[in-house]
């Protein structure tokens, strides 16, 4: 063999500089496969509505399996207490005090609270918005509960004709 067979590179940083071009082409290979894997997964999950795909793995299937049972721990009815009970907080503690109570909640009694109290939203919201939607329902409802007349009644603002 010859010696150019064996190193066909003239110095070490051209070897070095191919090697890494090479790893980081299998690397975006294997991105848009991962990708295409996933949106295929998504697509049987929704199209089937078939929550484990044959051939998950057992972490997979675990995680599939907790998402699917995360139901709400409280009730609708539940909600117009707990609700009151935060405003009651807000006004007597602090709105760190509401906050550190919402913190606590799992997900989906925030989902549940917030979509009670009229909030809505067009994608999945995270735990940040939710806890932030509520916490401005809690302190809509307080402002609109203070009854202050900023403006004079018209009775008062009239004056009485010759």
């Amino acid at each position: 063999m010859s010696e150019q067979n064996q190193q066909p590179f003239r110095n070490r940083e051209q070897e070095l500089e191919n090697l890494g071009r090479q790893l980081g082409d299998i690397k975006d290979a294997l991105r848009e496969i991962a990708g295409r894997v996933n949106q295929i997964e998504r697509h049987v999950k929704k199209a089937f509505s078939v929550p484990i795909l044959p051939g998950q793995t057992t972490a997979q299937r675990a995680k599939a399996a907790s998402r699917a049972s995360k139901e709400p721990t409280i009730s609708a009815e539940q909600v117009s207490a707990i609700f009151d009970d935060l405003t009651r907080m807000y006004r007597e503690q602090s709105p760190e005090s509401v906050e550190v109570r919402l913190q606590e909640m799992g997900t989906p009694d925030l989902k549940l609270i917030a979509r009670e109290v009229g909030r809505s939203f067009s994608s999945k919201p995270s735990r940040k918005m939710l806890i932030s939607a509520i916490i401005g329902r809690v302190n809509e409802s307080i402002m609109l509960s203070r009854n202050i007349n900023l403006t004079l009644p018209r009775s008062e603002s009239e004056q009485p004709g010759p």
